[in-house]
C-alpha cells in the first residue's frame, strides 16, 4: 500500500525483479490489496513460485536454476503444460485470477489433486518441511491425462533438470 520494496543490498540482483512482478500484479480492491494468485491467506506457495517462475523468465534468460522456491518454480513449469500457451498463465498473474489457475488445472485432474499441490506449494514456500521430488511425479502424472507426447516428455525433462541440480537420485514414479 506505501509501493515500496525493503531489500539486503546484497540480494538485490535476485530480489528486485521478484519484487517488482508483486508490484505489478497488486490490484487495490476497496478493502484490500490481492497480488498474483494471492487469495487473503491461501495460494502464497501458487503466488511465490508462479511470481519467481516470470522473474526467471523475464530477467534471467529463463534460468530456472534459482535459490528462491526452486520446486515451486519446477511444479509450475509443468502445470503450465496443462496450458494451451504459457501466457494464458501469466495473465491471470496479471489479473488475480487463481480461478482460471483452478479450471485449467482440473480439466485434467481432480478438486482433491489440485489442493494437495496448492498444500505442498504452500508447505514448501514456508518452509515447513523440505522439498518433495514426488509433487513433481504428481504434476507429471496429471500431464499424461493431457495425452499429449511432448508436453509429457517436456514435463519429464523439467523434473529431470529438477532432480539434476538438487543431486537427488530417486526412482521416479512414471
Amino acid at each position: 500500500d506505501q509501493n515500496k520494496i525493503i531489500y539486503y543490498k546484497d540480494y538485490i540482483d535476485m530480489v528486485l525483479g521478484h519484487e517488482l512482478l508483486h508490484m505489478a500484479s497488486t490490484i487495490k480492491h476497496s478493502r484490500y490489496y490481492s497480488s498474483g494468485f494471492s487469495k487473503s491467506l491461501s495460494f502464497n506457495g501458487l503466488n511465490e513460485g508462479y511470481t519467481e517462475l516470470l522473474n526467471r523468465r523475464k530477467f534471467f534468460n529463463e534460468n530456472f536454476q534459482t535459490p528462491c522456491y526452486k520446486i515451486n518454480v519446477f511444479v509450475l513449469r509443468i502445470l503450465e503444460l496443462l496450458l494451451p500457451n504459457k501466457e494464458l498463465m501469466e495473465d491471470a498473474y496479471f489479473h488475480n485470477d487463481a480461478n482460471f489457475v483452478y479450471n485449467s488445472f482440473c480439466a485434467y485432474s481432480s478438486k482433491q489433486e489440485f489442493f494437495t499441490i496448492m498444500k505442498y506449494l504452500d508447505l514448501f514456500c514456508d518452509k515447513i518441511i523440505e522439498p518433495d521430488p514426488k509433487i513433481l511425479d504428481l504434476a507429471c502424472e496429471i500431464v499424461t491425462r493431457t495425452n499429449n507426447a511432448d508436453k509429457i516428455k517436456q514435463a519429464k525433462d523439467f523434473t529431470d533438470e529438477y532432480l539434476d541440480t538438487t543431486k537427488i537420485k530417486r526412482k521416479r514414479l512414471y
